[in-house]
């Protein structure tokens, strides 16, 4: 989700998985986000040992997600640059209390987690079946 990132790289997880900008999702979601994609960290975010944990933005699927304890998928995680930064898009989903990092809150938080250098931000998206 975005451009402009290095070796055209969206997401980087970990310092070494990557995932390929994708022009057409990017159309797509301009649909629903006022014809732009908003930008996110193009630096790396780190913990706080310096590993590169994550940059860039990524659209999820993943069934063992859930959101106020019931299954739901559907997110799109996005790091911004920056400690004390917001999540402009969202709301974003919060840490469920007392649960796993995979389960999500629907009480808005301004980020998700943050890291030595910038936040990461989740966002619950609807089913896209019914859209």
């Amino acid at each position: 989700m975005g451009t402009g990132y290095p070796n055209s790289a969206c997401q980087v997880y970990n310092g070494s998985t990557q995932y390929a900008q994708n022009a057409s999702f990017n159309t797509a979601l301009g649909k629903y986000l006022n014809g732009s994609i908003p930008s996110t960290a193009i630096a790396d975010v780190k913990n706080g040992a310096g590993t590169v944990i994550k940059r860039g933005a990524k659209f999820i699927q993943n069934s063992t997600y859930t959101l106020d304890d019931q299954a739901h998928p559907w997110f799109i995680e996005y790091m911004l640059e920056g400690t004390s930064t917001k999540c402009p898009v969202g709301p974003s989903a919060g840490p469920e209390s007392g649960g796993q990092w995979w389960e999500f809150s629907s009480t808005p938080v301004d980020k998700f987690e943050t890291y030595a250098n910038g936040v990461i931000c989740m966002i619950p998206m609807p089913n896209p079946a019914k859209l």
